[in-house]
């Protein structure tokens, strides 16, 4: 049978921390106690579309590398997936049909571009380990896709990312996510590296059509910098916190109106922050 490329979350990667950045209780929720989080159709959608071009890149390695593909098809691979999920009580094969529509238009937009891409990695675990004094914390991030282009022999890392609308390219290069692919990227290759390509997929409005945009961010040097550094404060704290053996529930939350309600919608985890009885701070006083 052939093998699915699902390789699940990177173990502690950029979205992790970002999420210990952004509100201690809500990685608490999310990453100790494993709270339940219910799966949106806008997710399960950009997860089937990163798993058919998992698959196209794959079978593109292998005719390069002149090996055999042991791995499924790309639309062969997402209906293996929805049919594991059906089992397991999440229906998502209606989606099938959008992500076949979507993989046929980027054929007919990238089929020849990507010819001088020279395949090296896809769904690639990144690993580093950031030293603090005699200790060290994991830091990874698993990367979409890593090329070398046939053109100027430069490695890029690309990430694709699926919206509702256009997004501008600036916003992401904010993100812990590409700054982490940034360090990776200087790390590993050095003046071979090209940077960080986004292959942007916006999600077709009524007309049914896919828009395709792929920019290069451009480089962060500043937040490079200070990347190990805000990576090791925020993995300090946690350590203390965990240290305490105090619940997750006493665990300090952001109280923020944007970390608690964002532009799309409210935490998953807002009504178990509003519901504590103690209207007071124990140990504060009202003056």
């Amino acid at each position: 049978m052939p093998e699915l490329i699902d390789p699940g979350q990177s173990t502690w990667g950029a979205h992790r921390h970002d999420t210990l950045g952004k509100c201690f209780r809500l990685y608490g929720y999310s990453y100790v106690e494993e709270a339940p989080r219910e799966t949106t159709e806008p997710q399960m959608l950009g997860t089937l579309v990163h798993l058919a071009l998992a698959h196209r890149y794959m079978e593109m390695q292998c005719e390069q590398n002149g090996e055999p593909n042991p791995y499924y098809a790309p639309l062969e691979a997402v209906t293996a997936k929805t049919a594991a999920l059906a089992e397991e009580g999440e229906d998502w094969r209606y989606l099938e049909g959008r992500v076949a529509d979507f993989f046929q238009q980027y054929e007919w937009e990238y089929q020849t571009a990507d010819r001088g891409w020279r395949v090296l990695a896809i769904e690639k675990e990144l690993k580093m380990r950031l030293a603090d004094g005699d200790d060290s914390y994991l830091f990874t991030q698993r990367a979409d896709l890593i090329f070398r282009s046939e053109r100027t022999g430069l490695v890029y890392i690309v990430d694709h990312k699926t919206a509702a609308r256009a997004s501008v390219a600036r916003t992401f290069e904010v993100s812990l996510q590409m700054v982490g692919y940034q360090v990776f990227g200087q790390g590993f290759w050095g003046d071979r590296f090209g940077g960080v390509l986004l292959n942007m997929l916006q999600k077709p409005k009524q007309d049914g059509k896919w828009q395709f945009t792929r920019p290069m961010l451009n480089g962060s040097p500043g937040m490079v910098r200070a990347f190990k550094a805000s990576m090791l404060h925020r993995r300090r704290a946690l350590a203390e916190l965990e240290a305490a053996d105090i619940p997750v529930s006493d665990w300090p939350m952001a109280i923020s109106d944007s970390i608690c309600w964002t532009k799309y919608g409210a935490c998953p985890y807002n009504q178990r922050c509003h519901a504590d009885s103690d209207p007071v701070p124990r140990g504060s006083r009202i003056l």
